[in-house]
């Protein structure tokens, strides 16, 4: 009887899937398979092991179905001050993870058959405004979502140290931050803010209410979001902004000075503040139970949706999951990054385990993202890469020089994009290497090729892992004319005009004039006290004066770039106006230096001129002529 009551129990053991052979649950983990009672204890490793580094404060926020399972604070919020960062409560800038409300606005009303991603834009858009900013080419709203509308790179007037005169102003913002056309829309990624808040004025537009109040109302509220607000009503907000952390940058020391605030004219893709645990609860209402459509859209598959690609060629053009980024962890994760100034966050859901995590710190995001990257990468995993193909091409055919799609076309900042081009060199038959420079900083990757033209990153700096995890080469005649990444990051070949050979040649041409027009007031200081020493009369004064305020023009010149140089010095966002005065600068000197050009013509003969003059003069002409070609090619001329 007993050998009978024994293999009875055995047998409900074996058929009893959830459970072990002693009748306990399996223990949760998360995606990357660490229980979840260590999961709190492999975070702190991560944390305390990294954040004097990263930031003077971090909130880490994880939640598993309905339940936030983890919420703590590292280091301070206020660190003059000691205040613990505090997750619930402490006040942070979204930044770039604005975007994700957009686009879930967006779904919302195409859900509703308010809008449709494939129209065109100018369709939901006011008609004066059409005609404002009159675009060359025609978009949609899923090519605004892949960041393909085509546009180049406007550094200017998107994120300001001070608040703007009209928070709610977003169409005199978009005309005022429009960025040149560049591209056929659809064919290439680059990431826009522009483009993204061009769509928070189509959901004005078609809604009737300011962005603000339609986020407010059908997504903040409906997802729990009660410490959070966007800018325009935060902006004279006393109360909420007493909560908000101090942000700060880091020095040349390795420690960390305050730093300001962030405020966006485009307001809708950058603008929201609130509280980790708050942006937690707007990643739980996107991951609700299985066939259940959440609290933002009244069909499931609107949300499934949500998770797909929206590029509808996504096997060539990866483009973006609906606005979403994805990670190719151990399983699928979806996220999105928010900078600022001076804040930093990162979220990403796992849709299929009901899991997701929030990291935000109060510094900038280049201190930031080794931090975003080991988060990732302990929580949710790495897919280990696979070669799907064999007799693969020659990894020489993909070598080359390459610049990031989103640059500045014919304007005075074009000339930084091409300061950190993406050099790739083949390495060995299966791999190459990839470099660039990111915010003043070196960041390389390895690859191996596990397709035809396309190349997975086996071992790189945070930033490569992150953004820039696979490459997809385009050839054409067995050249490479782009690299295909994903979410508005693609790279292309150096356009006609800016061969390697150009720039090298346009940079010895300012270095040269600038080491010349500096050193010339020594010159002619040491020339001025020799004469004066050895009591020489200046022969031709008139000749002298003229070619002096011709030399006092180089000089000129050269401080005036100088200073531009100085002010956009780590790429501390600003407003135009403060930049094209240097543009104006130009032209003024331009008029004047003509004037005394024709001076020093009409005085140059009659009585004898130095040798030493001559030659100085001379070497101006010649300078100041190079120059000139170069900083017009280079759009130091250009009105905008």
């Amino acid at each position: 009887m007993r050998k009978k009551i024994v293999l009875l129990l055995t047998l409900v053991l074996l058929l009893t899937p959830s459970t072990t052979a002693f009748g306990a649950e399996p223990e949760p983990t998360t995606p990357s398979g660490i229980p979840l009672s260590e999961m709190a204890e492999r975070i702190d490793e991560v944390i305390y092991e990294t954040i004097a580094q990263v930031a003077p404060g971090i909130s880490i926020v994880v939640f598993k179905g309905d339940d936030i399972i983890f919420s703590k604070g590292y280091g301070y919020s206020n660190l003059e001050n000691e205040i613990p960062m505090d997750p619930a409560t402490d006040i942070l800038e979204f930044g770039s993870a604005s975007k994700m409300f957009i686009w879930v606005a967006v779904m919302q009303l195409v859900e509703q058959g308010i809008l449709n991603l494939d129209t065109n834009i100018e369709t939901y858009l006011p008609a004066e405004f059409v005609e404002r900013i009159a675009f060359e080419k025609s978009f949609t709203l899923r090519d605004l979502m892949n960041h393909a509308g085509g546009f180049g790179g406007h550094l200017f007037d998107v994120m300001l140290t001070r608040p703007p005169i009209d928070p709610t102003a977003l169409e005199d913002a978009l005309v005022l931050a429009r960025p040149c056309q560049m591209y056929e829309p659809g064919t290439i990624g680059t990431y826009s803010n522009f483009g993204v808040a061009l769509a928070a004025l189509a959901v004005e537009y078609m809604t009737g209410q300011q962005f603000y109040e339609y986020e407010r109302e059908n997504i903040l509220i409906p997802a729990g979001m009660y410490n959070t607000l966007n800018q325009p009503e935060l902006i004279n907000n006393h109360e909420f902004l007493a909560a908000k952390a101090n942000s700060y940058i880091i020095n040349s020391e390795g420690g960390f000075d305050r730093s300001v605030w962030t405020y966006f004219p485009l307001y809708p893709a950058g603008g929201l503040n609130g509280t980790a645990e708050d942006y937690a609860r707007f990643a739980m209402a996107l991951t609700p139970p299985a066939g259940d459509a959440g609290p933002f859209f009244e069909n499931a598959d609107t949300l499934a949706t949500m998770f797909t690609p929206s590029s509808l060629d996504h096997l060539n053009r990866p483009g973006t999951h609906h606005g979403l980024w994805r990670w190719d962890g151990v399983e699928p994760a979806f996220g999105h990054l928010g900078l600022t100034i001076s804040f930093s966050m990162y979220f990403a859901v796992v849709p299929e385990q009901r899991f997701g995590f929030v990291v935000h710190t109060n510094a900038s995001f280049g201190t930031a993202l080794p931090l975003v990257v080991d988060m990732q990468e302990l929580l949710i995993g790495i897919k280990p890469v696979q070669v799907i193909a064999d007799d693969l091409p020659c990894t020489g055919e993909v070598e080359g020089s390459f610049v990031l799609a989103n640059r500045h076309d014919n304007f005075l900042l074009e000339f930084i994009d091409y300061t950190s081009l993406a050099v790739v060199t083949a390495v060995d038959e299966e791999t190459i290497h990839m470099a660039m420079t990111f915010m003043g900083a070196p960041v390389s990757a390895t690859y191996i090729q596990v397709a035809p033209y396309t190349y997975q990153l086996i071992t790189g700096t945070p930033f490569m892992r992150f953004l820039y995890s696979e490459l997809r080469f385009e050839m054409e005649d067995g050249v490479p004319t782009k690299i295909t990444v994903s979410n508005g990051f693609d790279i292309t070949a150096l356009p006609p005009g800016r061969e390697v050979p150009i720039l090298i040649g346009s940079a010895v041409i300012v270095i040269i004039n600038m080491m010349f027009f500096l050193c010339l007031p020594i010159i002619l200081l040491v020339g001025f006290l020799i004469r004066k020493k050895r009591k020489k009369e200046v022969l031709n004064k008139r000749f002298q004066l003229a070619s002096n305020g011709f030399f006092g023009c180089g000089i000129l010149f050269v401080l005036n770039h100088l200073i531009f140089l100085m002010r956009i010095e780590r790429y501390v966002w600003r407003a135009t106006s403060e930049i094209m005065v240097h543009v104006w600068v130009n032209y003024v000197l331009l008029g004047i230096t003509l004037l005394f050009f024709g001076g020093t013509i009409l005085t140059i003969r009659g009585k004898r001129i130095g040798k030493g003059r001559i030659i100085l003069y001379i070497i101006s002409v010649i300078l100041i002529v190079l120059s000139f070609i170069v900083l017009y090619d280079w759009g130091f001329f250009t009105l905008r």
